[in-house]
């Protein structure tokens, strides 16, 4: 039969897994909320740049956990010349695709379509 002893320990035990669990579910929604928001200012890999920049516990969150300041923690990076490679490079934009199809329509002439 247990005793209360042996409850009051195993109620602390539960309680520091509960805070534990709570903790890695708050240090996982911050991540992915951060690496969705390093996707759409175009980082390439999100998790070598929260690696280089000294993990998740190095950036700002606002109390919902969505992440603050990252274009000013970007912003030097995206200049320095060892970052370049984790940022999309600028996309050619749909009139200068047009363009070259009309070109090699034109080259190839109208029998060879």
């Amino acid at each position: 039969m247990p005793t209360t002893r042996n409850c009051r320990t195993k109620s602390k035990g539960y309680e520091s897994e509960i805070e534990t669990l709570k903790t890695d579910a708050l240090n996982t929604a911050k991540t992915y909320a951060l690496k969705e928001q390093l996707s759409k200012a175009g980082v390439t890999d999100a998790d070598y740049l929260i690696y280089k920049q000294g993990g998740i516990d190095k950036f700002t969150f606002d109390k919902d956990g969505k992440p603050v300041g990252v274009d000013d923690i970007l912003k030097p990076l995206r200049e320095d010349k060892t970052y370049s490679h984790l940022f999309c490079r600028k996309r050619r934009s749909i009139h200068t695709k047009k363009r070259r199809w009309r070109f090699r329509r034109k080259s190839l002439g109208k029998g060879n379509i």
